[in-house]
């Protein structure tokens, strides 16, 4: 009778298990005595099974190494994020050179760069997850490298387009990739102040890949954007060969022989671990609440962040009647908002997620990572009116080059907020549910800025920017919504449903 009470009462605590949310079941082991980290559990909830001093764990590598790796993949976000900076000054003198008075489809040989970054990390992010982070970052680098050559040597805006396309295609590995390799390498508490210094190779493409633009239109062509590109590509290549060490868990599991090879154990062997994975960024995103509600959020930021680069410096140009190279200047209200917010979100947000952890009595969420979405959508909005209206009434050039800067500071709070909440969520298939949010930011940042013409040609900059910031504000309910159920979303679709 106590055997059968004992199996009953087994099985309700499984049958609960599967519908409780991981760091919540954490709570249940510790209270039981059978306590782990917040970090240890997830990786044991995804297949990542080590002991706590495994030195091949990458969680235990030495921290200089760890933050050299950070670097490392910082400045290769850098160098694939740059190229857009620097060629957005350029965009008319490219126009005039290729012979092309198609003002929408010079537009497009922007944007479709950032197209092309929606279609790379449905394919590269879920292979990092079969055959590790780092023959897939090598490989895109040289296709990236390739690319950028067809860039600076095409002969017409049709060609022009098709190589920006599949630069953006290769370029946007390291942006899927990146964040994973961060979540490999550093437990959940620390992984805010990591993120943060991680995207600062976006950041600093920011700074100063739109003032490099404008001297180049200045004193050399247009070209020279890919050329230096080019270059730095090159040498980023060379430094991952020989420091770019694989951190993805369970790769490094099956080659230390803990487990077996890529689909050894599935019913349908490697083609159906490849299939399986290659769905799996759609999956979540069409499944996981959470992922769609962060792949909205980071669709009409990222689609506002790329109107501003692609009108600002036409508009400066007419409005203030400045050359291209003294436009390129104009963007560093963005790109300080950039810093600003980059460097707040380091020195805050592991900060706030101890002290709402230490508040609900040590239980740890993900969504203590979005109070920082939720300050920064009123920003978004706010950034965005001031920057219209400001145009629209011809204030002195520093006025909206300010308002700018206040939206910069917003979009990038959001993009670093959402995506540290995604890794802590989804953990050893952090990849995939990045390479959803990463397809989300391309696709936005292609589409919204094709109505910018338009919108603003029929409206004007006060009341087409006043709709983009309504979109915005209409947004601003969604990191709510997500700091209020995300633990019950979470639970209906979770990393244990991937791996079933």
């Amino acid at each position: 009778m106590a055997n059968a009470a004992d199996g009953q009462r087994d099985a309700r605590e499984q049958q609960a298990n599967s519908k409780t949310p991981l760091l919540q079941r954490n709570r249940h082991d510790a209270e039981h005595g059978n306590a782990t980290t917040t970090g240890d559990a997830a990786s044991q909830s995804s297949g990542n099974e080590w002991e706590s001093d495994e030195v091949n764990n990458p969680q235990n590598w030495k921290r200089w190494y760890k933050w050299t790796l950070v670097i490392l993949v910082s400045f290769i976000e850098f160098l694939t994020t740059m190229p857009n900076f620097m060629y957005a000054p350029n965009l008319t003198d490219a126009e005039e050179d290729l012979n092309t008075t198609n003002d929408t489809l010079a537009t497009f040989s922007l944007t479709i760069y950032i197209l092309g970054f929606a279609l790379g990390p449905l394919l590269f992010g879920p292979l990092t997850e079969v055959y590790g982070r780092a023959p897939v970052y090598r490989l895109c680098l040289v296709a990236f490298l390739c690319m950028t050559l067809g860039c600076g040597l095409a002969q017409n805006i049709e060609m022009l387009v098709a190589f920006r396309f599949l630069a953006g295609s290769f370029g946007a590995a390291p942006v899927a990739i990146g964040g994973a390799v961060v979540g490999d390498l550093f437990v959940v508490e620390e992984r805010g102040r990591a993120m943060s210094i991680y995207q600062a190779g976006q950041i600093i493409s920011a700074v100063v890949g739109p003032p490099i633009g404008g001297l180049i239109g200045a004193y050399l062509v247009w070209r020279w954007v890919f050329w230096i590109v080019c270059i730095l590509a090159a040498l980023a290549l060379i430094c991952c060969v020989f420091i770019l060490r694989e951190t993805h868990h369970q790769t490094l599991q099956r080659k230390l022989g803990s487990k077996g090879g890529p689909g050894e154990d599935a019913a349908g062997g490697l083609a159906s671990v490849l299939k399986d994975a290659l769905m799996r960024p759609v999956q979540m995103l069409v499944r996981s609440p959470v992922v769609f509600a962060g792949c909205i959020l980071i669709f009409v930021v990222i689609g506002l962040l790329n109107v501003f680069l692609t009108e600002l410096s036409r508009t400066v140009q007419q409005v203030y009647h400045v050359s291209s190279g003294q436009s390129g200047t104009m963007y560093l209200g963005l790109a300080l908002g950039f810093v600003a917010a980059s460097v707040l979100f380091g020195l805050t947000n592991d900060r706030i997620m101890a002290a709402l952890t230490k508040r609900h009595g040590g239980e740890t969420e993900p969504e203590f990572r979005l109070p920082a979405t939720i300050a920064a959508m009123p920003i978004v909005v706010i950034g965005t009116l001031w920057y219209g209206w400001t145009l629209e009434r011809r204030n002195s050039w520093i006025v909206p080059i300010i308002g700018s800067g206040v939206a910069g500071l917003g979009i990038t709070t959001v993009q670093l907020s959402v995506t540290t909440y995604m890794i802590d969520s989804f953990d050893t298939f952090s990849a995939s549910a990045l390479a959803a949010v990463t397809m989300a930011r391309s696709v936005g940042g292609a589409i919204l800025p094709l109505a910018g013409p338009p919108l603003f040609k029929a409206l004007g900059q006060g009341w087409g920017n006043t709709i983009l910031a309504g979109l915005a504000a209409l947004c601003s309910v969604l990191p709510v919504l997500m700091y209020i159920f995300g633990s019950r979303w979470r639970a209906m679709f979770s990393s244990e449903d991937l791996m079933n």
